[in-house]
């Protein structure tokens, strides 16, 4: 079903993502708690909702990479600073491994992955 979002619909939507709470959506909206709940029960408005979300955090992932060489630069400027204090250095070092277990951990299912993906699409296919 590609059903067109209403314009209270849209406004819906625009507020989900820029407030903490449905009420605090449908003040900015100027539609009912009741309608966005019911709203949300629907296919076409869950479906353009994830579509903005994923959208959102698609930009969000980008400006990321591009800080991710200053964020490595900075995290490597404490780890060598002999003047910083233990407790900053430790941090540094912490927030290092856990980012390259992360890493390494999330390489590893995609990797696992890659031939269930590529069997399913075959069974598809043939």
């Amino acid at each position: 079903m590609n059903k067109e979002l209403t314009k209270g619909q849209q406004r819906a939507i625009e507020a989900l993502m820029l407030s903490n709470t449905i009420a605090q959506a449908a003040e900015k909206a100027k539609v009912s708690e009741r309608s966005i709940y019911y709203w949300m029960n629907q296919e076409h408005f869950q479906t353009a909702l994830m579509r903005v979300r994923r959208n959102a955090l698609a930009h969000t992932s980008t400006r990321l990479q591009q800080m991710s060489a200053r964020a490595v630069d900075t995290l490597e400027g404490v780890l060598d600073d002999e003047k910083a204090s233990s407790a900053s250095r430790v941090s540094a070092a912490r927030l290092s491994l856990d980012m390259l277990y992360r890493g390494s951990a999330l390489d590893d299912i995609v990797q696992r992955l890659y031939p269930i993906e590529n069997q399913y699409q075959s069974n598809q296919t043939g």
